[in-house]
């Protein structure tokens, strides 16, 4: 759970690019008649998204607000805050003056707080908050320089500012850290690659949510944008060079509008039980679409608007 305080766009305008505290909370949901934060991740720019690495459910990867990346190591124990004596007994003593009870006070006292393991370079993240981040299959192969041997070491990170990076979380595995840092060549976490979309009439194109299908094997993935579309993006493909003139890669393979408008894509799914059928949550509907009609431009089933909208 990640908390990012509500604040007025000016308000937001003031703090952005300033580093201040804020937290992200593991909960356990073991007792369900007491849930506890079993951890509070500490990070200096607030949380807009995170997700758990499949080979490695100890480590989590954050999408910053301001575009960076960030990842915490719950099994790192260099990485764990510890409070002092001092510390403990004024938190104790605020809880009693509150009239907190000591069970409260033991239930925070058992939340393990975590520092972050690193952050990407500022420079080589996004230009803003990051809205989604999804790991590719083991099944895509990626590098072909450093083979994935079907594991899900990449993840793919989206902006509204068009800018697709991939990352490969072996660079930030905590003993490769130490190993760098022990011979001094300790660098910052850039992506393996960056891919900018754009739209055929010109113009970036922003996503807000990315999907994969766990069976996949293609270096596609389908997308939604800050601006309600649907898009099959295929980041393999490479840029057209004649003569001297080299255009962009066309990286947008296929896309559908008829769902345009000035919001973004709240959530994007695949169906269960039909590989084919794709569900987007819009601000005020919902539209259910079969990416195996290429030529129908419209959904095969669009909701009304909720009343009152």
């Amino acid at each position: 759970m990640s908390i990012v305080e509500a604040l007025e766009f000016e308000h937001r305008a003031e703090v952005m690019g300033k580093s201040f505290e804020s937290q992200v909370l593991i909960l356990n949901f073991s007792d369900v008649q007491v849930i506890n934060a079993q951890y509070a991740l500490q990070t200096p720019v607030e949380i807009s998204s995170i997700e758990f690495a499949p080979e490695n459910p100890k480590v989590l990867i954050g999408g910053c607000i301001n575009g960076q990346l960030i990842s915490w190591d719950l099994n790192s124990t260099e990485h764990k805050i510890q409070e002092g004596r001092k510390q403990k007994q004024a938190d104790a003593a605020a809880a009693t003056a509150e009239g907190g009870e000591e069970e409260d006070e033991q239930n925070k006292s058992n939340t393990c707080k975590m520092k972050e393991l690193i952050m990407s370079n500022i420079d080589k993240s996004h230009k803003s908050y990051v809205a989604d981040i999804k790991f590719v299959p083991g099944a895509v192969k990626v590098d072909r320089k450093a083979p994935n041997e079907g594991k899900s070491y990449h993840f793919i990170s989206c902006s509204e500012d068009g800018v697709v990076n991939i990352w490969d979380t072996r660079n930030i595995d905590i003993q490769e850290l130490k190993a760098l840092a022990a011979k001094g060549k300790m660098q910052g976490w850039v992506p393996y690659l960056t891919i900018n979309v754009f739209r055929q009439e010109g113009g970036e194109l922003g996503l807000s949510r990315i999907l994969f299908d766990k069976d996949q094997t293609t270096p596609t993935f389908w997308a939604a944008s800050d601006e309600g579309e649907l898009t099959l993006i295929d980041w393999s493909i490479r840029p057209v060079v004649t003569g001297e003139d080299q255009r962009p890669a066309e990286y947008v393979q296929h896309i559908y509008e008829s769902e345009r408008n000035s919001r973004p894509v709240l959530a994007l799914e695949r169906s269960p039980f039909y590989d084919d059928l794709l569900l987007t949550i819009h601000d005020f509907h919902f539209a259910i679409w079969k990416i195996s009609l290429l030529d129908r431009e419209e959904p095969i089933f669009r909701s009304a608007n909720t009343r009152g909208s």
